[in-house]
């Protein structure tokens, strides 16, 4: 073998240590769909969510928020998981006011980063016949890195994200989590 060749090699035997790594990881932790009561929805975790509900009365109205959220200490490259689930009262939010949604989402997405002190690396739109959303990356300087989705339909709005350490910020459970989630 030549040098070429031999550097190939080293890569390929690389890249499926760290797969096998990986899927060892993976396999430690058992991931199941979750489905609450009074949610609306359903997604695909590693553990069972905190949930915590509150009432705030505000200048739009009542609003109910519920936190749902989980800490991970081992055996998964991110360390929490969060739906903050927000309720607004009937007709707050018109499926036709498209701006008024966007201006929602993107006011939301200022208090994600403000919240965390982190900053913005990437923004997307997305949308479906269901919804209008947003996906998000963002990171502080401390090097914690946040991937997250808005999500509005009709009267309610869902914000997930999961936290994680900029060195493992590329791994798939983030997108598991978050491609696992299903409006009801």
């Amino acid at each position: 073998m030549n040098n070429k060749d031999v550097g190939s090699f080293r890569k390929v035997t690389l890249c499926m240590a760290m797969l096998f790594c990986y899927a060892l990881l993976s396999a430690q932790v058992k991931w199941e769909d979750f489905k609450y009561d009074n949610a609306s929805f359903k997604v695909s975790s590693p553990g069972m969510f905190k949930v915590i509900t509150k009432e705030l009365a505000t200048s739009m109205g009542v609003i109910t928020t519920t936190n749902y959220s989980i800490s991970i200490k081992e055996h998964n490259p991110n360390f929490l998981y969060t739906i903050n689930h927000i309720m607004y009262e009937d007709g707050t939010l018109s499926k036709d006011s498209i701006a008024m949604i966007n201006a929602l989402m993107e006011e939301t997405l200022d208090g994600v980063i403000e919240s965390n002190k982190t900053k913005l690396i990437y923004k997307t739109e997305t949308t479906s016949e269901e919804y209008q959303g947003l996906i998000f990356r963002c990171m502080n300087p401390a090097g914690i890195v946040i991937k997250g989705k808005i999500i509005v339909r009709g009267d309610h709005a869902y914000i997930l994200m999961v936290y994680t350490h900029n060195d493992k910020s590329l791994n798939l459970d983030m997108d598991r989590f978050l491609d696992s989630f299903q409006l009801l």
